[in-house]
């Protein structure tokens, strides 16, 4: 939520919370490509539930976000995730995975190391956030859309090249 906040409106709110299904809006331009970004933000429904059927309909990517300082919040995404597989019927959904409040050192439960390696597990790409200083919002939602273009074909993977 607080994600979406910064991201849509660049603000942060210590104290913000979300109403079920929030919608936020949001131009940008990536790779020369104009989008209109619509952000349905799910965090006010119950944990695990990755939302109605019906609107799932229309998602066509999905932010997956937990907080670095609660090893619980992590566990709570890998259900909401499970839920969204078997909800949806594809194991390969266009998603990032999120580690927010990387500003809390001294409060971190969950080690960068176990993030990357899910996020290989779910091949999916990770951004390491923070709403509250605005560190890496643009590149969450960029990397989103660019998981979305690559599973509409629009996009390959990059290929490695090795010079001499």
């Amino acid at each position: 939520s607080s994600l979406s906040m910064r991201f849509t409106q660049n603000t942060f709110y210590e104290d913000y919370m979300p109403t079920l299904d929030d919608k936020m809006h949001k131009d940008v331009t990536l790779l020369g490509q104009s989008y209109h970004l619509e952000i349905a933000d799910t965090a006010g429904q119950e944990s695990g539930s990755p939302g109605s059927s019906s609107s799932m309909l229309n998602v066509d990517g999905w932010v997956l976000v937990f907080s670095m300082a609660s090893r619980k919040s992590l566990e709570q995404l890998r259900v909401t995730r499970n839920n969204l597989v078997e909800s949806t019927g594809y194991k390969n959904l266009p998603m990032v995975l999120v580690g927010n409040k990387v500003d809390l050192t001294d409060e971190c439960q969950v080690s960068a190391e176990e993030v990357t390696k899910l996020a290989g597990d779910w091949g999916c790409p990770v951004v390491f956030a923070s709403a509250k200083c605005n560190q890496n919002v643009d590149a969450v939602f960029e990397r989103c859309l660019l998981q979305v273009e690559k599973s509409m074909g629009n996009l390959k993977d990059e290929k490695k090249c090795n010079l001499s």
